[in-house]
């Protein structure tokens, strides 16, 4: 028999094991089956007392009660890696999602950039951009998002996507969201792009301005 304590749940599965689940407004355990209280802000301390109706054993049970920490702001990490590139480097990025809250810039020439996997998540529409502004870059395997509400943009800083130069290959990358547009193109040349493809912008998908030219999508 398990006495549920006041400020969340304990079970007991066939083999004795227990799981306590605090309640979503608790801030320390008063009761769980004989005592239990919270002993600081970081861990919360309560005992389990089994009987067989001849004896009984109480053990003691602290667990973490941590509280969740804020995304972590990557743009100054991801802009320190793509400038520390040197033509022909790799930068293969962690599987994870990145969130930037600045835009991002992809200056140097002939780098490649492989997403791995990963996810850079824009959090701020005014500055949500990534730019590649090196000839010769080739950006793969990556997702790109930004919120999904809010108004139009039109600022190169606000296309989720902005190309500024040429012989830019992308291959397998995904926008999802755009202050802007998707994708846009300004003024680049022999431009490739492989299974790209753009949902929920808030303007055009792929847009291709100021004599961009030579491109194959």
């Amino acid at each position: 028999t398990v006495k549920q304590p006041s400020g969340g749940t304990v079970s007991v599965d066939a083999a004795g094991n227990y799981t306590f689940t605090p309640s979503g407004t608790a801030t320390g355990i008063k009761t769980a089956t004989a005592a239990a209280a919270a002993t600081t802000t970081s861990t919360v301390t309560f005992t389990v007392t089994v009987g067989d109706g001849q004896a009984n054993t109480t053990t003691t049970v602290t667990v973490p009660n941590t509280t969740p920490t804020a995304p972590v702001d990557s743009t100054a990490a991801l802009q320190a890696m793509f400038d520390q590139l040197k033509p022909g480097d790799t930068l293969t990025l962690q599987p994870k999602t990145y969130q930037h809250s600045g835009v991002l810039y992809i200056r140097v020439n002939g780098v490649t950039i492989n997403g791995n996997g990963a996810t850079l998540a824009a959090t701020n529409d005014a500055t949500s951009a990534v730019q590649i502004l090196g000839d010769n870059v080739t950006l793969s395997d990556i997702t790109l998002t930004a919120p999904l509400t809010g108004p139009r943009y039109y600022a190169p800083e606000q296309h989720k996507l902005v190309i500024m130069a040429d012989y830019t290959t992308l291959n397998n990358v995904s926008v999802v969201g755009s202050a802007g547009a998707g994708i846009y193109l300004h003024g680049a040349g022999y431009f490739t792009l492989n299974n790209v493809s753009v949902k929920q912008s808030r303007a055009d998908g792929i847009h291709i301005t100021v004599g961009s030219h030579d491109g194959v999508i």
